[in-house]
């Protein structure tokens, strides 16, 4: 949020939504329930080895999404950052409830609008007023963007530890707080 409180809205209704998410997980389809027996599970194991074979395949030959998916160095950073490989599920759960919340803002779109009207300011007048502001809006959509994806990593990793703060976990996680430290002076250049 800025110091108006624009964008706190959509930002703290996606951190809410998250929240909700970890703390009651969507039920799993009845028929997974039910017990299997030992053939079944082989070749379940069997199939979900070739799927994962495939699909491993797929995302070898997939050109990178970029930046309109959220794609930026310093997301990417955290992302690869977040414990047990986790990190692309967690930016895939708070994607999905940043586009279910995205009636009043859209946290991606603003981050690459204020990057456009930073880089159209930026043109006109280098080191103008304007330019330091646009920029300045600029990282702190990004700054919004990277800390719900941290802040939804906590609390899937530390929600039934009581008394765990997200400053405590962040101070133990020194390359996600390098990463969000590092978009105070990011270059979207």
């Amino acid at each position: 949020c800025n110091r108006t409180g624009q964008g706190c809205v959509p930002f703290l209704m996606a951190l809410s939504g998250l929240f909700y998410l970890v703390k009651n997980p969507p039920a799993a389809p009845e028929g997974e329930a039910e017990e299997k027996n030992e053939d079944e599970e082989k070749k379940e194991e069997g199939q979900k080895e070739e799927k994962a074979k495939e699909a491993a395949e797929a995302k070898a030959e997939e050109k990178p999404k970029g930046e309109a998916e959220g794609e930026f160095p310093v997301v990417l950073a955290i992302v690869a950052a977040i414990a047990e490989g986790k990190g692309q599920d967690v930016k895939k759960e708070v994607d999905e409830m940043v586009s279910r919340c995205n009636q009043a803002s859209d946290l991606k779109a603003d981050i690459l609008k204020a990057k456009t009207a930073y880089k159209a300011v930026e043109e006109k007048a280098m080191g103008s007023e304007e330019a330091q502001e646009a920029l300045a809006q600029a990282r702190l959509a990004l700054q919004r963007y990277a800390t719900l994806i941290a802040a939804h990593a906590f609390v899937k990793a530390k929600h039934e530890e009581e008394g765990a703060t997200f400053e405590t976990w962040l101070e133990e996680q020194k390359a996600i707080k390098e990463a969000l430290a590092s978009i105070e002076t990011y270059d979207f250049a």
